[in-house]
């Protein structure tokens, strides 16, 4: 990590950038979170800025990408990424951990006046932000010389998502011994250790989550909420259950647990709690990259939850404009927004372009770096091995200037060049839990066995019969989806994000789709007009 920061050469460069209105009215993709984290950075006064961009992975993208950019510039600035809860509508299903933790957070940003850098989704925007429970009561900042009951600060931890664990090891994981409290808040880079007299709090120290050796006294340590909090929503529930008629038998996890299960809270939450839209929200400045896609997705969003709340059977479903809201007032926000069209390297009218990319063939490379006059040329590589592989391709053609943090993808323009990992080397792996987010995912279909009914976002219930390898110019693993009239539909792994386990109510079994019927189009027309 560069005690220095950033290359002062990259930070002039990306600055001049910012303030051409022309040039950044068209940019390429990978130079947007770089640009984006300098400028809301090098404000005099912070201030609040609001990235939209089309899906929840470049989203989360992003935000890896702040935490690196934060470690180089040690900057203090809030960052946080307003994905969705990572499942699919009217499937009743428990959000996704890393997601639910991301959503809560930006949720908090965005009601508080922090200054803050917020990246979000198309997806993320089209749920409505709970309103009613005022931020000091989930979220915590200690310091020593606090006051604070153990068995209180216990339950207040468990509320907000925590886990026991005994040693503390992994983000969102606490333990209680005597008078000494271990927490991994997952917005620090180590768990931290609080050292009571009585009720109060002596001391505040990081520690290794490998050695479990205090290292250093900090001044404070903020907690924050991993999920929603819910503890309040028994009455809620109760009144939900009368005026639904729902009996005990149709009562989905959410409600049956009085919120300890979380399944079914993001189709539920709207109708429990009170809501406000983010374009009723925010305040500070809103930024759309590559407009047309976000759009096109809100359409495509607005069409699939309007055919799948046709197909669900559960009499606790909400209405789509009750569990969503009018994407109206989003469309007028949005429309305000400064855009910034993505350029392709096709585009030879552009001064910024995207990276080459060599997908491990460092000869190519070599040949590359060889040939230019550049010599403000910079490699984010994350992993010490490719560091090292770098290093030794490149020996006798230059010394590479290496930049050891992740980045996405990388840019060149005026007279600069930035290369990635994955530029050089081809796909970087993401990493999970154990690193700086809440849980390490499984793919769905990993839980799932064969005769279980699914949902596809586009083609409705089907029955999981398994996977298999198809060959269709290459060969590639598949899980085979049955449908009504002996159907079958294959979803290559890389989509499985399109499949959820289905949670039915009463203990009845779905109807399964039809592939040949042309409802789902019909539907999508409908919602786009």
């Amino acid at each position: 990590m560069a005690e220095t920061g950033l290359p002062k050469a990259l930070v002039a460069a990306l600055q001049n950038l910012a303030g051409n209105a022309a040039e950044m009215a068209t940019l390429p993709a990978g130079i947007l979170p770089m640009l984006a984290y300098l400028q809301a950075n090098s404000q005099k006064k912070p201030g609040r800025t609001l990235f939209v961009v089309a899906d929840d992975n470049t989203a989360l993208e992003w935000l890896r990408a702040f935490t690196s950019l934060h470690l180089i510039e040690h900057s203090t600035l809030e960052t946080a990424a307003l994905v969705s809860w990572g499942v699919i509508p009217y499937s009743f299903t428990a959000p996704d951990q890393e997601k639910e933790y991301h959503r809560t957070r930006a949720e908090l940003l965005i009601r508080s006046e922090t200054p803050c850098l917020i990246v979000a989704s198309t997806e993320g925007l089209l749920h409505p932000i709970a309103t009613d429970i005022n931020i000091a009561e989930v979220e915590r900042t200690l310091t020593p010389g606090m006051h604070l009951k153990r068995t209180d600060f216990a339950d207040f931890l468990v509320a907000c998502g925590f886990a026991h664990a005994n040693p503390v090891e992994r983000p969102g994981e606490f333990c209680i011994k005597g008078g000494v409290v271990d927490i991994f808040p997952p917005d620090e880079d180590l768990p931290v250790r609080l050292d009571f007299f009585g009720d109060e709090i002596e001391t505040i120290k990081t520690f290794s989550h490998e050695t479990q050796r205090s290292l250093g006294a900090i001044a404070e340590v903020r907690i924050a909420p991993l999920r929603p909090a819910v503890a309040h929503l028994a009455d809620a529930i109760a009144n939900f259950v009368a005026e639904r008629r729902l009996n005990a038998a149709e009562a989905i996890p959410l409600i049956a647990t009085g919120g300890g299960n979380l399944a079914g809270y993001a189709d539920l939450y709207p109708a429990l709690r009170r809501v406000q839209s983010i374009a009723e929200l925010w305040q500070g400045s809103t930024y759309i990259a590559d407009a047309e896609a976000v759009f096109a997705r809100i359409k495509t969003i607005t069409a699939e939850r309007l055919y799948l709340f046709e197909r669900c059977e559960s009499r606790a479903k909400l209405e789509p404009a009750v569990a969503f809201g009018s994407p109206d007032a989003l469309d007028s926000m949005l429309s305000a927004a400064q855009a910034i069209t993505l350029s392709g390297n096709k585009d030879e009218t552009a001064i910024w372009h995207e990276s080459q990319k060599f997908g491990g063939r460092l000869g190519i490379l070599k040949e590359r770096l060889a040939q230019t006059e550049e010599s403000d040329i910079w490699f984010f590589i994350e992993s010490e091995s490719q560091r090292d592989r770098l290093k030794a391709a490149l020996t006798d053609v230059l010394e590479p200037k290496i930049i050891s943090a992740y980045y996405p993808h990388g840019f060149s323009g005026a007279g600069i060049t930035v290369f990635t990992e994955a530029d050089i080397f081809g796909r970087v792996v993401k990493k999970y839990a154990g690193d700086k987010s809440i849980s390490r995912i499984l793919d769905s279909y990993t839980d799932l066995k064969e005769g279980d009914y699914v949902v596809h976002v586009n083609y409705g219930i089907g029955r999981f019969a398994g996977i298999e390898t198809r060959e269709s110019g290459k060969k590639e693993e598949v899980l085979v989806l049955h449908y009504a009239d002996s159907a079958k539909l294959f979803v290559p792994l890389a989509h499985v994000h399109m499949v959820s386990r289905y949670v039915g109510v009463g203990g009845k079994a779905p109807t399964l789709s039809k592939l040949s019927e042309n409802r789902w189009q019909k539907t999508r027309k409908t919602a786009e007009k």
